[in-house]
């Protein structure tokens, strides 16, 4: 290096090799003052502090469990094939174990069904032994009893015809009656439908407009009038005319209904109709001077709680009928 330099004529002092290790010596040992990056540009060091603020899963973990899984499911694969080969061989007909378990299961069918004959065998002897109570002593059937079970399906057949034959009055009846005593659909009821089996009594009733009234769109209390409606018209044309009961009589009916009830249905129900109500159904001072004069007799009620005991006065809670005063 020296003599490069001396021939170059870079140096103009002589140099010796000494001199020169000691200077590289000297210099090797000091540090430079200067930023250790300072080489990278400022883009570049906000490039690796975001690097650093990155979160990042090492996904060896998984990838290692999942190469013990499938190392122990590859060697799995022989004795799979070895059961592959298995039921190849019985579904060729090598093997006869299925063909086994068939017939024992055959031999089980024909012993149950063997239980199953005696099983039956056996109900009909006790059968036979019960019927024996109901005919004669001598075994001979009797005609009244065989008749007697012949009445119940006539009787039915009966009831039938008979509501056939006072179905359209009914219908009438009921239609009439729901257009004056049924607020929500004053007068515009157009037809009432009957059904033609009494064991399963059923009705439809119809707007003006066609359409069908159907009994769960009304409200509590005009379904309380139309069942009230075909009770009565099923009391009027009846072969005859017991007396009528009903308790709370206005359940809940709304004020409209109630006027109704009070001023249409009720006096004309049944030739005797007894009322079960308290004052505060059938109010004194608004309700009771509209069935006045359809009323025969008033009786109140008086509880006793000290006594325990219920006493009867004449009168509806104080007021008396004008024909009996």
């Amino acid at each position: 290096m020296i003599k490069y330099l001396s021939n170059n004529k870079i140096t103009t002092t002589s140099l010796s090799i000494a001199e020169v290790i000691d200077f590289v010596i000297a210099n090797a040992n000091k540090t430079d003052e200067k930023e250790a990056y300072a080489y990278l540009e400022f883009s570049e060091v906000k490039a690796l502090e975001n690097l650093l603020n990155v979160r990042a899963t090492n996904s060896w973990p998984a990838i290692h469990q999942q190469q013990a899984e499938l190392d122990i499911s590859i060697a799995q694969v022989p004795g799979m094939n070895k059961q592959i080969d298995q039921m190849k061989a019985q579904i060729s007909g090598r093997d006869y174990t299925l063909l086994k378990t068939y017939e024992e299961n055959e031999n089980t069918i024909k012993k149950l069904e063997i239980l199953i004959a005696e099983k039956s065998a056996e109900i009909t002897k006790i059968d036979k032994s019960l019927h024996q109570f109901d005919i004669q002593t001598n075994q001979e059937p009797d005609p009244r009893y065989e008749a007697l079970g012949k009445l119940k399906a006539f009787f039915q057949q009966l009831a039938n015809r008979l509501l056939m034959v006072k179905k359209t009055q009914i219908e009438q009846k009921m239609k009439q009656d729901l257009n004056i005593n049924l607020a929500a659909y004053k007068d515009v009821i157009s037809k009432v439908e009957l059904s033609e089996n009494l064991a399963n009594l059923t009705f439809k009733i119809y707007h003006k407009a066609g359409n069908e009234i159907y009994l769960n769109q009304l409200n509590a209390a005009s379904k309380q009038v139309v069942v009230q409606v075909l009770l009565k018209a099923l009391h009027e044309f009846g072969d005859y005319d017991p007396p009528v009961m009903i308790d709370t009589v206005m359940g809940v009916l709304d004020e409209e209904s109630r006027l109704t009830v009070l001023e249409n249905y009720f006096p004309e129900l049944s030739e005797q109709t007894i009322l079960l109500s308290s004052d505060s159904e059938i109010r004194t001072e608004k309700d009771y001077p509209r069935i006045e004069p359809f009323l025969s007799k008033t009786y109140t009620l008086i509880r006793d709680r000290e006594h325990q005991l219920t006493t009867i006065e004449k009168g509806y809670f104080g007021l008396t009928l004008n024909h009996e005063s």
